[in-house]
């Protein structure tokens, strides 16, 4: 259990600096990310990054029931 306390307490920290990160993206701020300096908007990959590390977050918390993602397409 620690160990997987641990990986969720560390997907959590990552996910907070991926919205932290977010935020300063939807400013015009430039950003960092790991070792990856960032200076234009890239909303895209940053949100698909998010959702990974959240469904992640879900499966750990709620073991042995799967992660279903709505997608509504327009």
């Amino acid at each position: 259990m620690a160990i997987t306390t641990t990986r969720l307490d560390a997907l959590r920290e990552r996910l907070q600096m991926y919205r932290e990160a977010e935020a300063r993206i939807l400013k015009g701020v430039e950003y960092q990310i790991g070792d990856r300096r960032l200076r234009r908007p890239d909303l895209a990959s940053l949100r698909k990054a998010m959702e990974a590390l959240e469904d992640e977050i879900a499966s750990l918390e709620n073991p042995g029931r799967g992660v279903r993602r709505v997608v509504f397409v327009t």
